[in-house]
This record gives C-alpha cells, structure tokens and sequence, in this order.
C-alpha cells in the first residue's frame, strides 16, 4: 500500500532540500548559537555566488565581442544573481515568515491533504526536472570541450591540481544552489496554497450561515484571514518578482542561444533552463491564481446562501462583505509585477442549452431567434469559406503545383505505386477536412457565448418587469444559476480561445513571411486563405465577447451644456482654460507645419512638388503641374485634419470628465434623502453617456494608436539612417507628430478614468453618518459601482488608454523601431 504523502513529511523534505535555499526560517526558541550559525551560513552562500559573478563578469569583459559567447554567459550570470539576491530577500523577510510557519502552517491537515494530493505530482515532477537540469549542467565537460561546467575565464592558471578540483567543485555547488534556489519557489507556492485552503474553508462555513451570530464568527474569521493573506503577499512579493524579473532575462538569453549555432549538447543545457524558467514562475503562478479566486468567492458564497429568505439585518451586513470580497487577494507589486495570476480550464455546459430550450418560453424564444437573425449570415459564411478552402486544396493545388498530394509532406518509403498513393491522397483529405472542422468548433464555442448574453438579456427584462418582492426573488434564484452557468461557459471557452488565438497567431505570422518572400502566385494564395481562414477564427469568438451598443453622443453634449447651471459652466470653463493652451498650440503647429512642408520643402528639395511620388504620366507641363500640386497640398491638409481630428475625440472625454467632476461636487454636498436620489439618476446618466462615448470613440483611439506606430518606426527608421539633414527633419515631425497624436487622447483618457472613481470618494466624504439608513444604504451602493472607472478600451486590443498605455506605446514602438532598423542594416 502507498504510504501518504502529509504536510508534516513535505515540511520536513522541504527543509533539508533548499538548506541552500536559506528560505526557510529558523523556529522561534531558536538560541543566540544558531541564529549566528544561520546567519554565517546565509553569509558564506552568498558569497560562494558573488565569487561566480565576478568570474562570469571578468569573462564577459574579455569576451565582450563575441555576441554568442555573450549571450551564454548572460543566461548563466542571471541564474548566479537571482542567488544572493533571493537569499538577502529571504534573509529580510525571515521574521515574518517564522510566524507565518508557527502559527497557522500546521493547522487543518485533513483539508489540505486535497490540496497535497492535487499538487504533489507537478511540483514533485518540477523538482525532478530541474534537478535533472542541474546535474546534466554539472557534468557537461564529460561532453564538451571545456574544463569546467560554466565557461568562465579566471585572471590566474586554473591547470594545476588540486586548483582545478576546487574550481570544479565550486562550479557543482553554486549549480546546486541556483538549482535549490529554483525549487525555494516551491516553499512560496505552499504558503499560497494553504492560504487558498483556508479561504476555501471559510467559503463552506459562509455558505451554510442561517443566524446573524454565525455569521458575526464568519466575518470576524474572513478579517483574520484577510489580514494573514495581506501579511503571506507582503512576504512574498519581492521574492515573486525577482522570480520573474530573472526568468524573464534567462529565458531571453538561452532562448538566443538555443536558436544560434551551437553544438547540441550546449543547446540541450540552454533548453533545460529556458525550461526551468518557465517551470519556476508557474510554480508560483498556479497558486497565486487559485488565491485570487478563492478570495473572490467567499463573496458568491454568501451571494448563494438563501439570504434573501432571512433577516434584514444579516441581509445588510452580507452586501458589507460581497462589497469587500470584489477586491481579491492578489500578489503584485505596485508598478512592477501585475496581478500574478493563471488562465484555467473547466467544465463545458452544452446540456444547459438543450435543457433550456426544451422549457423555453415564448418571450424568451424571441430574443433567441433575434440573436440566431443576427449572426446566422456570418457564422454560416465563415463555414462555408472554411470547407470551401479545404476542398479546393485538396482539388486544386495538386493539379497546379504538380505533387501527387494536397500537402508536401514527405515519407520514408516510395509512395509513388498504388494503392499506396491513393491512400495517403484519402489520408491528407481527410486531415484537412478535419482541420476545416476544428476550426468551425469556433462557431460552437461562439453559440455558447451567444447562449449566454441572450440569458442574460432575457433576465434584464424580467428584472426590469418586477413588480412584487416574490418575483424579485425568483429573478435572484435564476441570476444565482446563470452566473454560474456564464462561469461554466467562460471557463469552457476560455482553452479553446487561447489556443485558437495562440494559434492563428503564428500562422499568420509565417503566412506574412512567406507572401513578403519570392513565391509563386498559387503559394501566396494558400497563405492568403490560410490568413483570411485565421483572422475569421479569432473573430468568430470575438464578436460574441464583444456585443456593444453605438448610440449619437454629440447631442446630448449640446443639450447638456445649454441647460447647465452657472457653477456648471463654470466647471467646463476651468476645464477649456487649464487645457486651451495645449490643444490650441497643437492645432496651430500642425496646421503651420503641413502648410510649410507644402510651400518649404520643394524649394529645398529641387522638386515640383511636395511628396516625392513619381506618376506613370508625364508631370512637367501646365495645367497637369498646378493640379498634381494642389491635390498634394489638399491630401497633406487633410492628413492634418485626421490628426487634429483627435482633439475633437479629446473633447469628448474632458466633457465626460468635467461631468463626473460636476457630480463630485454634488455629492460633497449631499444633505438629505431627496438629494441622494436626485445624485444617483445623474451617475446613471453621466455613466450610460461615458459608456455610450467610449464606445464611440474606441475604434477610433485603436486605428490612431496603429497608424501612429507605424509612423513612428518608419520616421524613426528614416531619420536613423543616412539621409540629408532636410529629410531628417521632415521625419522627426512625423514622430513626434506621432506621438502627440496619441497623447491628445491618452491625456483626458487618463483623467476621466480616475475622476470617474473619484464619485465614490466624494460620496465617503460627504456626511452620510449622521443621515438616515435609507441614505448610508444609497451610499453604499455609489461606492460599489464606482469601484469600476469609466475607461477607453477595445477588449483584446487595447486594455485601457491611460498614461501607463502610452508609455507602453512608446516602449513599443520604440522596440518595433530597434529591431527594423536591425533588419535593414544587415540587409546593406
């Protein structure tokens, strides 16, 4: 009988496994002797990895000319630093982490056991692996050319024993302590999981709650583990991102040398700890995921108990704790490490949809019908491109590229006889049928996310149809069950999704490749339909996932302003006069700039006319001249007008803006009922009209923000390179006519995202304690919405333009231009 794998036996493994590590605290009766002895020890570890560093430093300033040894070398310096640095942050960290051991780890063995027994097999197989890295590193030289395990050059002669056994020696050992160093990831990971453990266990308790005084145990239990999670994050944190922030660099250089060169013992080592990186921050990630999610659902535990069958009071004090469990716990690091967390996998939720059409009713069969009337024609389409693509290949591309078969494919025997050739034809057609069905999964996938929003829809219009607390219930019961059948589907989806994306990624990617290279035409056809085939793929989720309503907003800008107020207007007024001076600056330096390039640059340049574009008629003679001329200057004025075209979507947003700025104020001085009401219908509205700008405006932003970029790299890459000084200068224009262009819009963006979550800080702020219940309640709601900034964004292409996003921009464009300008110098 297999013996059972406990906490206590992982806690005992763990610490004489990563004693190298040093992560592991000592116990709190610790004496004076040891706490010394630990200390020199930590010492002595870092300083047997600083003594690698140096070598590994003074070998890259000798060799610092040869981009292949540099790169090697890099990926190995990184693993040694991640060393002294994670044990200095361990070192830091070690009163913390002596409670975090002490107090609690060791508690609730029988719930965790499940945890043990559903992550014992990765993380033991990760150990395994990483060791197995670390040993095939510690005897390359038996395979190699080299003395030593790390290339690495020393200022003194290393051939002489028993020097040369010490330095083999000391090259195993600090293998062996960035190897153990990888695995001390593992103690991070189990501090997480016992976390999420005990949020799982507070979830069951929330769920079977029935008196107000057990469920003052149960908030007073989730206070205490809140506080104990913010405490293991806090601990952790720093090691996590020196995790990433390592891994990231070690997978970047084995990565480049992996692909270089090298023998295939070197890359077989590299392969091992590009691997092992990726391992390492998903030792971490698979945890801080579940946390995230565990955290969140104590507050749909609550949200699923027969709350609404109990006391009014228990009712208040569960929207208390639902309000604070939208914020989970999560291990970031302020503008440095995101949210850790980890896309998973889940049931699918196919016989949801059969069993609800069998008991449809006929309002709800009607707004299903809408939305089958609405996408048939697309779906339908996209499936029959998809087929159709695959029994032309299969016809067609034999026939006019001469090959017995639809696809290249080669095998080791002759196949040129029968029946041998008419098998593998039926094989290879029946692969690309396949194929073709795999990519209409896609239109299954999208009907259970249609399923879904019409679900949704449906409940909107009961809810909005309520007129008695008994139906108001029923509408609760069916909103608890259709959001854990959109769970279902999401996380059913969600798979198929990433690989769909993952996928037509890098089709497209070579299919670009190959129809910018020397090819036939009826290859560059292929590639076009496999190109075509992919985007409509990705699409075909997308759309569902992205269902938003297009609505006139310019009207309602006019009208609100000629009925505001006074201090309304004023407001607006404080707005024109901060920002008049940019924005009118940029207009008016656009405008001179487009006119001057229209009359300066043909004078300069000895040419006709403003663009150097060569027509295939003769140019030189009137009037053909004067209108070639003029019809530039119009197309570069309008080019101007597109660009200035963003301060009119600018004005959209500041105008959004200085209306939640006007409602702040409002609600600063909220005094009774009547006023709190009155404030809430204006948030509505204010929010229904940012919602119906920014979808208005977002596919603008989105094409800006694209054709901006490739400005910048093609101006950046003219201005890098060797062109005369009027040139130049006409392309540094152009990029920072690039750039201003999107920050026209990322400026007010930014600025309406934190002054719409300024609401709810207003609303704190006013004197809602010493109003009546009515008015803490309305309170309380303003602040639960407003925990939702008002942001531009196209989901799945831009995530929110704010300042961050344009610095992301930059960085971007910045990276697109480096490795551009690389291209074309190595072309020349």
């Amino acid at each position: 009988m297999t013996e059972t794998l406990t906490l206590e036996k992982i806690i005992a493994f763990l610490k004489v496994d990563l004693t190298f590590a040093c992560c592991w605290p000592l116990p709190m009766k610790a004496t004076k002797f040891q706490k010394i002895r630990d200390k020199i020890f930590r010492l002595l570890c870092c300083l047997n990895s600083i003594i690698m560093i140096i070598s590994l430093i003074y070998t890259l300033n000798r060799k610092y000319d040869n981009m292949i040894f540099v790169m090697k070398v890099g990926c190995e310096l990184t693993a040694f630093v991640q060393v002294p640095i994670q044990i200095t942050l361990f070192t830091l960290q070690s009163d913390r982490l002596q409670v975090r051991n002490t107090n609690v780890l060791l508690n609730l063995l029988n719930t965790f056991q499940r945890y043990i027994n559903k992550c014992k097999l990765v993380y033991g197989t990760t150990m395994c692996f990483i060791t197995v890295t670390a040993i095939i590193m510690s005897f390359g030289p038996l395979f190699l050319a080299q003395p030593f395990p790390i290339e690495v050059e020393y200022p003194f002669d290393v051939n002489k024993q028993p020097l040369r056994t010490i330095i083999y020696l000391h090259h195993m050992m600090i293998i062996y302590q960035s190897c153990v160093q990888v695995c001390s990831n593992v103690f991070v990971a189990l501090l997480l999981w016992f976390t999420a453990a005990r949020f799982e266990i507070l979830f069951h308790k929330f769920q079977k709650i029935t008196s107000i005084s057990e469920f003052t145990i149960c908030i007073q239990l989730h206070q205490q583990l809140l506080r104990y999670a913010k405490d293991v994050t806090m601990t952790i944190r720093y090691v996590v991102l020196s995790t990433i922030g390592f891994c990231t660099i070690g997978i970047v250089f084995s990565g480049l040398t992996f692909l270089s060169k090298q023998p295939l013992t070197v890359k077989t080592q590299f392969f091992g700890v590009a691997a092992s990186s990726i391992v390492e921050v998903f030792i971490c990630a698979w945890p801080a995921d579940y946390l995230l999610r565990t955290s969140n659902d104590i507050g749909y535990a609550g949200y699923e108990s027969s709350w609404y069958n109990k006391d009014i009071s228990l009712q208040k004090n569960l929207l208390y704790t639902v309000s604070r469990c939208q914020h989970p716990i999560t291990l970031t690091v302020p503008c440095l490490l995101p949210t850790l967390s980890l896309n998973y996998y889940a049931s699918i939720a196919t016989f949801e949809i059969v069993n609800f059409c069998n008991v449809m009713k006929p309002h709800e069969e009607v707004v299903i019908q809408r939305y089958i009337d609405k996408c048939i024609i697309f779906y339908g389409t996209s499936i029959f491109i998809f087929y159709w693509f695959t029994f032309t290949a299969i016809i067609v591309i034999p026939a006019l590229e001469h090959q017995p078969f639809p696809t290249l494919a080669e095998y080791p025997f002759d196949v040129s006889y029968q029946p041998v050739k008419t098998i593998i034809f039926m094989q290879q057609s029946i692969a690309g049928i396949m194929v073709a069905g795999q990519l209409c999964m896609n239109v299954y996938m999208a009907m259970l996310l249609w399923f879904a929003s019409a679900r949704f829809e449906i409940l909107t219009k009961e809810l909005e149809k309520t007129a008695n607390v008994y139906q108001l219930f029923k509408c609760i019961k069916k909103h608890q069950k259709l959001l854990i059948y959109a769970k279902e589907v999401t996380n059913a989806a969600r798979p198929f999704a990433f690989t769909t994306i993952y996928c037509s990624t890098i089709s497209l990617i070579v299919v670009f490749l190959l129809l910018i290279s020397q090819q036939t035409l009826t290859m560059k056809t292929q590639c076009f339909a496999i190109s075509t085939s992919a985007l409509i793929e990705v699409f075909i989720c997308a759309w569902p996932a992205d269902y938003l309503l297009r609505t006139n907003v310019i009207c309602e800008m006019e009208d609100y302003y000629k009925q505001a107020n006074t201090e309304e207007k004023d407001v607006f007024q404080q707005y024109i006069n901060k920002y008049i001076l940019f924005y009118g600056t940029t207009l008016t330096l656009t405008t001179a700039i487009t006119f001057a390039g229209c009359l300066i640059v043909p004078l300069i340049r000895s040419r006709k006319f403003p663009l150097e574009i060569e027509y295939p008629f003769r140019v030189d003679y009137q009037p053909i001249t004067a209108m070639l001329y003029f019809h530039q200057v119009l197309g570069m004025y309008q080019v101007t007008c597109q660009v200035s075209a963003n301060v009119f979507l600018a004005l959209l947003i500041w105008f959004t803006t200085a209306r939640f700025e006007i409602l702040t104020n409002k609600f600063r001085t909220v005094t009774k009922y009547s006023d709190w009401k009155i404030c809430i219908q204006e948030h509505q509205v204010t929010l229904r009209f940012a919602k119906e700008m920014s979808s208005s405006i977002a596919l603008v932003v989105l094409s800006s923000l694209g054709v901006s970029t490739i400005a910048l790299i093609f101006g950046g890459v003219t201005f890098l390179s060797r062109f005369p000084l009027s040139v130049k200068l006409q392309y540094i224009v152009v990029c920072l006519t690039s750039l201003v262009k999107v920050f026209l819009c990322a400026w007010p963006a930014d600025h309406l995202m934190r002054i719409s979550s300024n609401v709810a800080e207003a609303a704190y702020d006013s004197l809602w304690y010493n109003q009546n219940i009515e008015s803490q309640k309305i309170m309380l709601h303003t602040l639960l919405r407003c925990q939702r900034a008002v942001v531009i964004s196209v989901p799945g292409l831009l995530k929110a333009l704010t300042f961050q996003q344009y610095t992301s921009y930059v960085s971007t464009a910045f990276s697109y231009l480096t490795t551009f300008r690389i291209i074309l110098s190595e072309e020349t």
